[in-house]
């Protein structure tokens, strides 16, 4: 069970044994990741004031250790270093010290992150066409 404790960023600090002292939130937040000139339309997956997962829709070619900023909408550009990349997907540590780290806390929780929708079981009727034949089943 997860208990939050007080402080200016009372919703993002967690106190459940976890090493990570801040906690992080499943969004679905456009962004731009920009390295150098470069720059990608990406999505925030994963968000927290001191880091993100991203993704971004086209291969980009940025080093582990490289320096980013991830240009938040409403907010600005937070500095970052790509922890580790598949080049589509980002893990990103900020920059930033611990006094913009609570103002991205406190911009973060009063924006309320659209967060990713849940799983829900369904079920649908479907046909499965194996070597010319339709077998019935459901997805």
């Amino acid at each position: 069970m997860q208990r939050e404790c007080g402080g200016p960023s009372t919703a993002w600090k967690v106190e459940d044994g976890r090493q990570r002292g801040l906690r992080r939130w499943a969004v679905n937040i456009r962004a731009v990741l920009r390295h150098g000139r470069r720059r990608r339309v990406c999505i925030a997956n994963d968000l927290s004031p001191g880091g993100a997962a991203v993704s971004v829709f086209r291969a980009f070619d940025v080093p582990v250790g490289g320096a980013v900023r991830l240009l938040l909408p409403g907010y600005g550009a937070v500095p970052a270093e790509v922890r580790h990349s598949d080049g589509r997907r980002f893990g990103l540590m900020f920059t930033h010290d611990t006094e913009r780290s609570l103002a991205l806390a406190r911009f973060l929780v009063s924006q309320a992150p659209p967060r990713k929708e849940p799983r829900e079981r369904i079920e649908a009727p479907a046909m499965l066409l194996i070597r010319g034949r339709s077998e019935p089943c459901v997805l």
